[in-house]
């Protein structure tokens, strides 16, 4: 699947599905964590932005499922996963996988 192919599958993708990640970054020179949900038609450049650093989660989350100051709780996208059964967290892996050529970031983010 090249890139236009799949920005318009994202689209489409974007009232049924979303992307779920954990984020963390610095909000007032305090460290914060999130586990987002990214619209697909969003996710490239959202790992472009992780990837300058610099960005806010809400330009590109559609919703937060959890957020905190400090360091992620051990085993909160277990958590995330046991109370949604629902979501399909493996999305962002299949949709990287189907992209050529890949988003920028990805290889560096899955090593």
């Amino acid at each position: 699947m090249d890139t236009e192919d799949f920005k318009k599958l994202a689209l489409e993708l974007n009232q049924s599905a979303g992307i779920y990640t954990l984020v963390q970054g610095v909000i007032e020179d305090k460290p914060h964590w999130f586990v987002a949900e990214i619209a697909p038609s969003r996710y490239p450049a959202f790992l472009e932005a992780q990837k300058l650093g610099g960005y806010s989660i809400s330009s590109y989350a559609k919703r937060i499922l959890a957020q905190g100051e400090g360091e992620p709780p051990p085993g909160i996208m277990e958590k995330i996963k046991a109370e949604h059964p629902e979501i399909h967290f493996g999305f962002e892996k299949d949709v990287a996988d189907m992209m050529e050529p890949k988003p920028t970031g990805w290889q560096e983010k899955n090593k």
